[in-house]
């Protein structure tokens, strides 16, 4: 319970590395994120397609992590870094999931709000990133947001458009 407040902290961009993610395992994060992507994609896609897309997306984000601690030459942050993604991803996707679910069932001004309030969180998603790539990998606020936006590509649209061309 406790690494789960220091990554809610780590949303609202309370940042201490020394206590990052000391006692989480990488295999947690990873269920968790795997958990909050089928979720999410079982509303687009079906069970099986959403366990395809969510297999790409986690191949793909680990790939990206590990690409973007190689290139600053930082490879002992890859657990911390990737830990904390997921783990915050998860929880901000945990939020979304019930305004994804509402959609399917209203219309008009309240479905505008919906996704709204959903395309608010992608940007709080792609901010906390940016920050976690800021803070870990310890790189200017622009490097930070040119990967957070390329993480967000990589993570989420490509393997969504993957889907729906297969």
């Amino acid at each position: 319970m406790e690494n789960l407040k220091q990554f809610l902290a780590l949303c609202f961009f309370k940042y201490q590395q020394p206590e990052l993610t000391e006692n989480t395992p990488l295999s947690t994060a990873v269920l968790l994120y795997s958990c909050a992507a089928i979720a999410i994609q079982i509303n687009f896609h079906g069970a099986l397609g959403a366990s395809v897309a969510t297999g790409v997306e986690i191949l793909l984000t680990l790939g990206f992590l590990g690409l973007c601690v190689f290139y600053n030459k930082l490879l002992e942050e890859f657990i911390p870094l990737t830990c904390a993604v997921l783990i915050c991803t998860s929880m901000i996707a945990g939020i979304c999931l019930p305004f994804i679910i509402m959609l399917y069932f209203v219309k008009g001004k309240l479905a505008l709000f919906l996704y709204y309030t959903i395309v608010s969180l992608i940007i709080w998603n792609i901010i906390v990133v940016r920050y976690l790539f800021h803070k870990i990998l310890i790189i200017s606020e622009m490097r930070s947001f040119i990967l957070a936006l390329g993480y967000f590509i990589v993570s989420y649209v490509l393997p969504f458009l993957a889907i729906l061309i297969l």
